[in-house]
């Protein structure tokens, strides 16, 4: 069974292997996909003491900030 640090480094190495998945699914296995990095992402939530309406809030304030990906804009680097 991980613990601590390991579990941590597990799930960001699970986070990207399921990335990878996503980008090489095909159309009708995407959602299995999302499904997985999402319950990644509830579990990493959990470990660093977050819920996901946290997470949520922390997004929509983001996303009310700087813009979302949706529009097709892609911000390259920004100038401190």
């Amino acid at each position: 069974m991980l613990e601590g640090d390991e579990l941590l480094m597990a799930l960001f190495s699970k986070l990207e292997e399921e990335a990878h998945e996503l980008r090489t699914a095909p159309r009708a296995e995407r959602i299995e996909e999302l499904a997985d990095i999402l319950e990644v992402i509830h579990t990493l939530a959990r470990k660093f003491g977050l819920d996901m309406a946290e997470l949520e809030r922390a997004d929509d304030a983001k996303r009310a900030e700087r813009g979302g990906f949706d529009g097709g804009l892609w911000l390259v680097s920004r100038i401190p």
